[in-house]
């Protein structure tokens, strides 16, 4: 076997883990629906008034502590890691809102809590255009 061999197999390994990894999300993701466990996006308008009206509901910024302590959504709590977060709350049914700085991040931690088993997690967006204010206590 010469090292162009080696390359070529290589290369078709580690594509197909990525194939197979891709597809296994997948088959968790419908799994996960198919009982309840779904992420929902909604409008940082409708996060603001849930959040002043229902004290129970966990504002979650994914981002970074370095990130957080520069300015963060007033009662945020700082998870950058969703193990941590669901060992924290093992409820499945805690209610939570994910926001991070441009909405990309706090999507993919939504992904996750629901491929946990979480029912009520809520993609708020990021916090660039949160027009609520921020605080940095």
């Amino acid at each position: 076997m010469n090292s162009n061999d080696f390359t070529t197999y290589f290369a078709i390994l580690f594509f197909g883990i990525i194939i197979i990894n891709n597809i296994y999300n997948q088959i968790r993701l419908v799994i996960a629906k198919s009982k309840g466990a779904v992420y929902h996006k909604i409008s940082q308008q409708d996060a603001k008034e849930i959040m002043d009206s229902d004290k129970e509901v966990l504002n979650i910024d994914v981002r970074t502590p370095n990130e957080f302590k520069s300015g963060h959504i007033k009662g945020a709590k700082n998870y950058s890691n969703m193990n941590e977060l669901a060992s924290k709350y093992p409820d499945k049914y805690t209610k939570f809102f994910i926001n991070c700085q441009s909405g990309s991040r706090s999507s993919k931690a939504s992904k996750k809590l629901v491929l946990k088993g979480y029912t009520n997690v809520y993609d708020i967006g990021g916090i660039s255009s949160w027009p609520y204010g921020i605080t940095k206590k």
